[in-house]
């Protein structure tokens, strides 16, 4: 797969005429990727499991709101 990954993303930076030289990060960055998206999947899984609920930190909304002065 990564093989597949690579050659298409070479195509992908000659289409674009584009230099080569940052695809050196493309397998390190698979890697790297794959274990943060197991970690998710695993605290996830685990607050599912005990019924925790994860929240979004929404920001407070005040209606407040002043304009910057223009000029």
């Amino acid at each position: 797969m990564l093989l597949v990954q690579t050659v298409t993303a070479i195509l992908a930076f000659r289409l674009d005429r584009e230099s080569l030289r940052p695809l050196w990060t493309l397998p390190p960055q698979q890697v790297v990727y794959r274990q943060v998206m197991y970690a998710v999947l695993l605290a996830s899984a685990l607050a599912a499991l005990t019924g925790r609920r994860l929240g979004w930190q929404k920001i407070r909304r005040t209606g407040d709101f002043r304009a910057a002065p223009i000029g």
